[in-house]
């Protein structure tokens, strides 16, 4: 628990984010609550699948 905050299980990047947008929705930010919900979250190539952009030509990448 931080500061009355409990780190909530983080099992996909889509969490992270969700819980991310939540926090940042406020003025005041704890910074040490930020880095325990990176740290619960396990990245897994699955996740990210969907932002890798192969082009076997060119050098390619995407921003969202």
């Amino acid at each position: 628990m931080m500061d009355g905050h409990q780190v909530p299980v983080i099992s996909c990047l889509g969490d992270l984010i969700e819980q991310l947008r939540l926090v940042f929705q406020s003025d005041f930010v704890n910074v040490d609550y930020v880095r325990a919900l990176l740290a619960a979250y396990k990245s897994n190539p699955k996740d990210w699948k969907q932002y890798a952009i192969f082009d076997p030509h060119r050098y390619a990448w995407q921003l969202q």
